[in-house]
């Protein structure tokens, strides 16, 4: 990816940033005399920037539930992204069919510990409404909505604070606390002022040393999953801000990436986004899962040798043979 922060869709990003910024300190002035308009506020900064942002046949709403096909009703999300056929009769309605939304968030202006774990239960509650896939590992691993949260800035400003190692310790731990498997995690959360964390799911399959002429090699030893590695965590005071990296502006990548796996035809812009936009060096930590997450039929072609992905958005691509 072009690290060029020439690139006149960085300086876009960058003033989309600084925007952010500069309503988080607007709304601030005013948080202490009505913290709910505050709060609506916020939301309605997130909901611009992604209108602004993702293709224009979606829309953005804000506030709602999400409904599943069995009738269960989500939590109230704070900004909902309904995709491109949902009814026109039903926009308007805050009750959102599960099959008709592409992505839901949880907003916050100030970021607090609490907050993440909100979010992602959040996560696992709406993905849990929407209809299992099966038959790739990618189909296996995600739900086909995206869940997020969004915030401003954080609570942790104190000389010698550590929001980024605050901000990955919560997000473990809630992760470990509400995600029963790996389609039921959260996938992006964003601090505006701070960095971006995507989620990362990969399958792992360890190959047997061949000491047999009766011993294939395409023989599954194991799988595991690292859902949670690849958290993009950045400081944007450190030089990751000269080579152009903004939290949203990973957060923009990021989304129609997501969105591209679910609509072929974002795919060109997609890769687009992630050969221009500066992402940094990732961190974050790993969570492993036992094979049983897998799909029967996924786990019995990783024991037939595995099937090789042959393009970048095969759905076959995150399986990594050690």
């Amino acid at each position: 990816m072009s690290q060029d922060n020439t690139h006149e869709i960085v300086h876009f990003m960058k003033q989309m940033n600084d925007e952010i910024a500069a309503e988080y300190r607007r709304i601030r002035t005013r948080d202490g005399e009505d913290p709910g308009t505050s709060g609506d506020q916020g939301e309605e900064n997130w909901a611009e920037l992604l209108h602004d942002w993702l293709p224009s046949s979606y829309e953005i709403v804000t506030k709602g539930h999400i409904i599943g096909e069995s009738g269960e009703v989500s939590p109230q999300v704070d900004v909902i992204v309904l995709k491109q056929y949902y009814p026109l009769k039903l926009r308007r309605k805050k009750h959102f069919l599960a099959a008709g939304v592409a992505a839901v968030f949880e907003c916050k202006n100030t970021l607090r510990s609490g907050h993440i774990d909100k979010a992602v239960k959040m996560a696992a509650e709406v993905k849990r409404l929407t209809r299992v896939r099966i038959g790739t590992p990618y189909r296996d691993m995600h739900s086909p909505i995206i869940c997020g949260l969004l915030a401003h800035s954080h609570e942790w400003q104190q000389e010698g604070s550590r929001p980024v190692e605050n901000v990955e310790r919560n997000l473990r731990e809630a992760d470990l606390k509400h995600a029963m498997h790996p389609r039921e995690c959260m996938d992006v959360l964003c601090v505006a002022d701070l960095g971006l964390w995507s989620s990362y799911k990969v399958v792992q399959v360890e190959r047997p040393v061949v000491t047999s002429p009766n011993l294939r090699p395409g023989i599954v030893s194991g799988v595991n999953m690292s859902p949670l590695s690849g958290h993009m965590g950045r400081d944007i005071e450190s030089s990751e801000a000269d080579l152009g990296f903004t939290p949203t502006g990973v957060l923009v990548s990021s989304l129609m990436r997501r969105l591209g796996w679910e609509v072929p035809e974002l795919q060109e812009m997609a890769d687009y986004y992630t050969q221009t936009i500066p992402f940094g060096r990732g961190t974050g930590g790993s969570r492993y899962w036992s094979n049983d997450v897998l799909s029967e039929g996924v786990l019995e072609s990783l024991r037939k040798g595995g099937k090789l992905a042959d393009a970048s958005w095969d759905e076959w691509n995150n399986v990594f043979f050690a």
